[in-house]
Formats: C-alpha cells, structure tokens, sequence
C-alpha cells in the first residue's frame, strides 16, 4: 500500500463514515421517537433527555480514563481487582437472572429445542414430531442452524443421562460460560489494542451491553456464536501483535490457523460472522509489509475457516441424515434473505418464507427469488427503497432491549418502563462512544496502520450487511466486542 494513500483512507474511514454512523444513530433516535409518541406524546421529549444524558457518559468515561491511570500508576494490582470486580458483578446479574426468569423458547429455538429433544428421545423417524407444518423439512431449508441443534442434542442426551429428563438448564450455563468467556477474551483484544485504563473504560462500556445479562435465557445462534466471534478476533489481534514485535516460533505461525478455525465455528453458528475475514484481509493490505508476509496469514486463514465449516456441514449432514439431492430440493439460497429484506422494516416475513418454499429445487427457487427481489425493487421505486432503508436502520438499531420482551413474553419485567430507560439509555451510550471513535481521530494521519483500525473496517462490514440482509437488532449481539472496544 503506497504511504500516501494511509492517510487519505484513514481521513475518509474516520470522517465519511464516522459520518454514516452517527446519523445511523440519529435515524434510530428518530425511528424509536415515532414508535413510542403513540404510547405518550411526550416520549419525544423524554428519548431526548436520555440522548443528553447518555452523551453526558459518554464524557465522564473520558474522565474515568484519567482517573484509573493515576490509580494504576500508583497499584500495579488495581487494574486487576477492577477487572476482577466487573467480572464478578457480570456473573452475578446473570446468576440473579437465570435464578428470577424462566425461558419457554419460541420461534425458531423453540424448533430446534423440540427437535433436539425428539432427536435424543426417538432418533431421526421422529426428528420433526411437533413442529408446524410448514417445517417439516426444517433441517434442509435452514442448514444454517445445524450446529446449533448438535449441541442442544449433545446437552440433552448429557441431561437424559444424569437426570431422566430434557431440560433447559444445561443450554442455559452453556450460554452463561460462553457470554462470560466472551468478556473476558473482549478485555484481552482491550489489552491487546490499548493502554491499560483504556482497557478498563472497555471493561465499563461491556457491562452496559445488556445481552451479556439479558441473552443468559435466550440461547439462540446470536449469543452462541459470541465467544468464537470474540476469540476469533483476539487470535488475530494476538498473532498482528507478535509479529509487530517480531516474535518468532511454531506458536506464532499457528495463530492464523487457529483464528480461521475458530471463525469457521462462529460462522457455522451465525452466517455474519463471515465479515470479519475480508476485514482480515483489508487490514492485511493496509499494512507497510511484504505481499508475503500478507498472503500467507490471510492464505492460512481462509484455508482453514473453508475446512472447518466444510467439516461441521458434513457432520451436522450425516447427524441429521440429509443427503445432497434433500438439501437441493429443500434449501433456501442466499437470494432468500436478501430478498425477504429488501421491503418494510427489513426483518422476517412470513409471506417470502412461503413463497420461497412452494418452488421445487435449489435453482428455481434462485430464479423465484431473484424475480420478486426485482419486483420489490420495481414497485418502490428509488424514493421508495430510500424510505424502506431508513426504515430498515431505525427497526436494526434503534431497540436497546435487543428484542428479548418479545422472546421472553412471560417475563413481563423486561417490558417495564424502568428497564425500557436503562436499556436505551445504555444502548445510545455505546452508539455514542462508538461514533465518537470516528469523529474524534480523524487527524491522526496513520490511524489506518493501528491494530484498532480493524474494529471500524469490521463496523463499516456489519453495517453494510445489515442494509442488505434480512436483519434485525438481535444480529448485533454476535458483535458485542464493537460496541465496547472501538
């Protein structure tokens, strides 16, 4: 990369799309002001206390940051005890969570809880007893679901054998571990990237993101991909790092592997965690090393994410007895999502699920989606899709309960005024601090060579995915390292 072109690209990341960003989140404060002005007309005025108040944060953990450095100059043991305190009360709420709400799932883990369950019960002749009509061939239209439904099997045959029954708790400290595995290797890529009161200021902002308490429950793909979506970031973060210092030997050369493994897994779990190989590899381009010293890593990487999933697909394949002509005739292609995202709010349609599946075949179900993505784009016309992607923006990014009222409707506490106001206000404080990151190191000319450069390529990626994608707010919960690093 020519040392000239550094600095252009670093003043156009940091000032056009810190730019996007933060009317991304001036679209999300919109889009929730008119959700909730019917509820009372002085919601307006109440979300624009919060947003004054959450930028209000934003700069006392500026403060904070000065503050812990001082402290840590002063005790080598207090950014310890301060971690080891944050930890502490992360794993206490979500101990008091797990222990004051029950989880009856819904939706698609209710499918693959019942399924795992008739698996583990009755065997594969089974596989389907109780789910809708419409998901008989549930396994072959969504592939992307497989790993999951291995593991719950797993964890219910583990269940059956200790105490006669399928239960839900096994799952659920699973989920626990993974959330707080999560958390912690967040704080190693903090370590990794910044100073260490830095690093403690990122350890505060992971606390106000409230899937690592609320998502304890909800075990779904988007919390279960999150600890190898974190890990497979601090694999690399750890191998950029001991290469800058020059470090040699087997262990070095193995990070790469192991971060495209580990990636291959987060993938299998959860399809956007695939973004973060071309961030990879724009990172790679982006640095002042040899074209070797880029394509080997980025090679090692790519080749062994591709093995992975293919090994997980053809496990979960032969597991679930699919054969390839059953996955032809059943599977949904990409075109699905992208077409069932491009009208409305963007999110999940019933009606495109069931057009997509009354077409026989992998290929024409392609062609069937490719006509009605056309048609959609026909009749909204230019100004039309213009509106269905603010729509789209406020509906992913404006919620900062991150949907779980609607996933656990029985528990009414996540539907109270109190928590709705903690939510949000957190929920805008990290938006806040995030578009900040941009806006405030825009003259730092080799900004685009730092190892946090990453974190904004990876944003800009979830961003453009979820314009395109079928989304919702839920999908951001995998990138939960984004909203407390950068």
């Amino acid at each position: 990369m020519p040392k000239k072109s550094i600095p252009f690209i670093s003043k156009a990341v940091n000032l056009g799309f810190g730019s996007i960003f933060a009317a991304i989140i001036l679209i999300a404060l919109v889009s929730l002001c008119r959700l909730t002005v019917s509820c009372h007309r002085l919601a307006p005025l109440a979300l624009a206390f919060l947003f004054l108040l959450a930028l209000l944060l934003c700069f006392l953990t500026g403060r904070l940051e000065s503050r812990f450095a001082k402290q840590i100059r002063a005790s080598r043991h207090f950014e310890k005890i301060v971690f080891a305190g944050m930890l502490f009360f992360l794993i206490l709420a979500q101990t008091t969570f797990v222990l004051c709400f029950d989880l009856t799932p819904k939706n698609d883990l209710r499918y693959l809880c019942t399924a795992a369950e008739n698996y583990v019960r009755g065997g594969l002749t089974h596989l389907y007893d109780g789910l809708p009509a419409r998901h008989q061939h549930y396994f072959a239209v969504y592939p992307n679901n497989h790993l999951l439904f291995l593991l719950l099997a797993a964890l219910q045959r583990i269940s059956v054998a200790l105490t006669g029954q399928c239960s839900l708790l096994l799952p659920t400290l699973w989920n626990l571990l993974g959330l707080d595995i999560s958390y912690i290797f967040m704080y190693g890529c903090a370590r990794l990237l910044y100073p260490p009161q830095k690093a403690l200021i990122c350890g505060l902002r992971g606390l106000l993101f409230l899937p690592l308490i609320t998502y304890t429950l909800y075990f779904y793909t988007d919390a279960m991909a999150l600890p190898w979506v974190t890990l497979a970031f601090y694999l690399y973060l750890r191998w950029r790092r001991d290469t800058e210092r020059g470090k040699s030997g087997p262990f070095r050369f193995l990070l790469p592997v192991a971060c495209g493994l580990v990636l291959g897994v987060a993938y299998s779990f959860k399809g956007s965690a695939g973004i973060l190989l071309p961030a990879f590899a724009l990172d790679l381009l982006l640095r002042r090393i040899r074209w070797r010293d880029r394509l080997l890593p980025l090679s090692a990487i790519t080749l062994s994410f591709l093995l992975c999933v293919r090994l997980l697909s053809a496990l979960s394949a032969g597991v679930l007895g699919l054969s390839p002509e059953t996955l032809c005739l059943y599977r949904f292609p990409l075109i699905h999502w992208i077409m069932m995202g491009a009208d409305g709010n963007g999110g999940y349609q019933l009606e495109d699920f069931l057009y997509t599946g009354s077409f026989p075949g992998y290929h024409n179900k392609i062609r069937a989606d490719l006509l009605r993505l056309g048609q959609k784009l026909h009749d909204q016309g230019a100004l039309g899709f213009l509106h269905h992607l603010l729509c789209k923006i406020g509906y992913t990014w404006r919620d900062g309960t991150y949907m779980i009222g609607y996933y656990m409707p029985e528990a009414p506490f996540f539907r109270k005024l109190p928590f709705l106001i903690y939510a949000t206000l957190t929920h805008f404080t990290l938006l806040l601090s995030m578009a900040r990151s941009f806006l405030t190191k825009r003259k730092l000319a080799d900004d685009a060579l730092s190892a946090s450069f990453v974190l904004k390529i990876i944003l800009m990626g979830l961003v453009a995915f979820l314009l395109l994608w079928e989304a919702r707010c839920r999908y951001l919960v995998s990138f939960f390292f984004l909203f407390a690093l950068l």
